[in-house]
């Protein structure tokens, strides 16, 4: 992958990062070129507003109209642990992140990351 993905492009969440606030959007296809085991994601980076406001259900920009977002009940975040990949939709089940590490790219909030040991069958 010599490119990252367009910010026009990353229109769903599948997993959010605890503490962070990070987005990942899982890549079928780049995952398939790499070995078993080995999941590729593109990663949204919050902007600040989001990160203050504990953001958690809205994909690239927070908005009051989602009442499933932390950020418009005015309430902390339940998505805690840095170490745990929370399903976006139902932050109630989370993964735990083992092993991963991020791929930089042109783009200002948009990067990949491939995770290892990853089961997204479980989730």
């Amino acid at each position: 992958m010599d490119e990252g993905l367009p910010y026009a492009q990353f229109t769903d969440v599948t997993f959010i990062r605890g503490a962070t606030l990070e987005r990942f959007l899982h890549d079928e296809q780049e995952s398939d070129k790499l070995p078993k085991g080995v999941e590729f994601f593109w990663v949204y980076d919050p902007t600040n507003y989001m990160l203050t406001n504990q953001c958690d259900a809205c994909v690239k920009k927070h908005s009051f109209k989602n009442l499933d977002c932390s950020a418009s009940s005015h309430s902390r975040s339940p998505a805690t642990d840095p170490n745990r990949l929370y399903t976006f939709r139902d932050l109630e089940k989370s993964v735990n992140l083992f092993r991963m590490s991020y791929t930089d790219y042109a783009s200002t909030r948009i990067r990949g990351c491939v995770v290892r040991g990853l089961r997204l069958s479980k989730v």
